[in-house]
């Protein structure tokens, strides 16, 4: 009797030295990391665990590949070769995140008296006048509109009444807790609302038959209005949807309760409830 060998892909084994090892949970228990270098952190602490590639991309956002070939970045170059990219050709970024944000914060504000409208040319000027940067040049400016699909000189913007320091403190303090390192015990979820409208057709859609495609009638009828909370946990994959029929205080608060059954192990923390 002829015996077939299985093609499967061999299963993956690496040893994780007792000193990296250290170094994960140590980068994983404070501090501002990245998001790929705390995700790769927690795919190799799985793997020094002999969990399979699969599974801890059943429960890390990152492939199956991208798993596999962090062990072998890890075998052939160690910790840093792991969790770290290569530093990519080219001279440093000019501006460091908290630098785009004073920037992209006052792009949303009025510009200044005398001037109708924000430019690359003005926002480079104004950007170095108040203090948020040392220097700046247009093409840094534009790239920077560009990231966040800013046109500021042709649109209506949501506008900050005043860009001083308490905005400035209040909006860093938001952005930090946004870039803490991935934490079960501290999850950092973000929630917000929209409010839907509801349609019903006004008449039927008729089926498919041989020789001619479903119809479907571009008419409806407005049925009311709802709302939908969205809650999402970014760090780890995560989201939930709670339809509500308004966004009254109540049904916040009972959305709120019902987020917070989601994570029963989670340690209290501070809620930030941006408009």
């Amino acid at each position: 009797m002829a015996h077939t060998r299985s093609m499967g892909r061999p299963p993956l084994r690496i040893e994780v030295k007792a000193k990296d090892q250290s170094k994960l949970t140590e980068l994983l228990s404070g501090g501002i990391q990245q998001v790929r270098v705390v995700l790769r952190a927690l795919a190799l602490r799985q793997l020094a665990k002999g969990i399979s590639a699969p599974h801890i991309a059943s429960v890390v956002p990152l492939t199956a590949q991208a798993i596999r070939n962090l062990a072998r970045r890890y075998q052939q170059g160690g910790l840093d070769a792991a969790l770290y990219d290569k530093k990519r050709p080219g001279g440093d970024e000019i501006l460091d995140e908290s630098q785009k944000q004073r920037v992209i914060a006052m792009v949303c504000s009025d510009p200044p008296e005398g001037c109708a409208r924000w430019t690359v040319r003005l926002i480079a000027q104004e950007a170095v006048k108040r203090r948020l940067v040392p220097r700046v040049g247009r093409e840094t400016i534009r790239i920077l509109l560009l990231a966040h699909d800013l046109k500021p000189w042709r649109e209506k913007m949501w506008c900050v009444a005043e860009l001083d320091e308490a905005y400035i403190a209040k909006m860093e303090d938001v952005l930090e807790t946004y870039e803490k390192p991935y934490d079960p015990a501290e999850p950092v979820v973000c929630l917000d609302e929209k409010p839907v409208t509801l349609h019903a057709e006004v008449r039927p859609t008729s089926a498919a038959k041989p020789g001619r495609e479903a119809r479907r009638d571009n008419e409806y009828e407005r049925r009311g209005t709802a709302n939908v909370f969205c809650a999402v946990e970014s760090k780890a994959g995560r989201h939930f949807t709670f339809p509500t029929p308004d966004r009254s205080a109540f049904e916040f608060a009972r959305v709120a309760s019902e987020l917070a059954m989601q994570y029963p192990t989670a340690k209290p923390s501070i809620w930030f409830w941006t408009t």
